[in-house]
């Protein structure tokens, strides 16, 4: 079977999403581009320390090892090879001479037992001290590369570096979403991501702990909804809404618990492929949160002023705020004026790292991450 370029750039976008497609991508390149077998290696260069590699040829398996625990350390080609432009293939013959292969432990120790000499390397992303890097090797008795293989070898150099640049930020995306995913588990309230057929596809813990008390809403069949028929509809409802593909809405309002007299508040917001969900499914989805009516338990003041190094009386404002009091009520009922009320406000902002009193109020309201030393217990 004739391999074509075109199946060469889908591999290479194909190994985007799914690593393990590497491997064999930089063998097909390998193969249209003069070589007979293909390496992808991503490297702290400065420090010579692989960070991840793979070879095309399964047999060949052993010599990424080799290379990592000591040839990486001593390879003469590596700076050469990154002194390049991003993208650019450099064949090594264009700096490695015969008399230098000769002699040298890298060629006779390492490439020509694995039946290799000439190697083309293209360095397709840079990151600091960190390059990516796609190279390709002929067989020992094979030749340097002429100008034909150089042609075909640029001819995938735009769509390598695009793809590598694409790998970057999928990463970067996943690490962000599950930095998301793990604030998500800690808040102060349930999570739950719900597709557009209303089936849980994830909830966070508190979510779960809330939905096991089967108080007023539940998951049945893989679907949000209530005991109460009214509720069950809303439900419903808003989830719809949220979900619309043509004009999606977000809305919040109360449910109804039987065991306990303050309901739970629900908001249901719009959204799209989160990460805990199938990525096969592009969504839309929708992230519903749900808060116990009775709100969290107050930190004590003393925990605030150990936290956020506050005085007595921002401690006190804060906790104020916490309870929804607003800066005018709080100055009567403390029988100060509003504007030393306001100073203690700018005080908590600015000692809390928040710039709106939305934002300090969230802040605050976030679970402490331990019984401070010489912090009384709330009662």
């Amino acid at each position: 079977m004739t391999l074509s370029a075109s199946e060469v750039i889908d591999s290479i976008y194909a190994a985007v999403e799914r690593p393990s497609l590497m491997a064999d991508t930089v063998g097909k390149i390998a193969l249209l581009g003069g070589g007979y077998v293909g390496q992808y290696i991503k490297m702290d260069v400065p420090g010579r320390q692989v960070i991840s590699a793979c070879v095309s040829d399964g047999s060949l398996a052993e010599s990424d090892q080799a290379y990592s625990s000591y040839f990486a350390s001593i390879d003469p080609r590596v700076a050469w090879f990154v002194s390049g432009e991003i993208g650019d293939w450099r064949p090594d013959q264009f700096r490695f001479d015969e008399q230098f292969v000769k002699s040298s432990e890298l060629y006779n120790e390492f490439l020509k037992p694995y039946g290799a000499k000439r190697v083309a390397a293209n360095c397709i992303r840079r990151s600091g001290r960190v390059y990516e890097a796609v190279t390709i090797a002929r067989r020992y008795d094979a030749g340097n590369y002429d100008d034909g293989n150089l042609q075909v070898l640029n001819s995938f150099s735009m769509h390598l570096v695009r793809a590598a640049t694409l790998r970057a930020r999928l990463a970067e995306l996943e690490e962000q979403h599950a930095a998301a995913e793990e604030a998500l588990k800690r808040m102060p309230y349930g999570a739950i991501w719900v597709d557009a057929t209303q089936r849980v596809v994830w909830m966070s813990p508190p979510a779960m702990t809330y939905l096991s008390m089967a108080d007023g809403i539940k998951v049945s069949a893989q679907r949000l909804s209530s005991p109460d028929a009214k509720s069950a509809s809303r439900i419903n409802l808003a989830l719809k809404r949220a979900t619309n593909p043509y004009g999606s809405e977000g809305s919040w309002f109360t449910v109804a618990r039987s065991k306990q007299a303050t309901p739970w508040l629900v908001s249901i917001i719009p959204s799209s492929n989160p990460p805990e969900c199938d990525k096969g499914y592009r969504g839309p989805y929708a992230l519903v949160i749900i808060q116990d009516g009775a709100g969290p338990a107050l930190p004590h003041a003393r925990q605030l002023q150990l936290m956020y190094g506050l005085t007595s009386a921002e401690a006190r404002l804060a906790l104020g705020l916490l309870q929804n009091t607003t800066v005018k009520a709080y100055a009567e009922k403390n029988q100060i004026s509003a504007s030393t009320v306001r100073t203690h406000l700018r005080q908590l902002l600015a000692k809390t790292g928040t710039h709106r009193q939305a934002e300090l109020l969230r802040v605050l309201g976030l679970p402490l991450p331990m019984q401070l030393p010489g912090t009384p217990q709330r009662q």
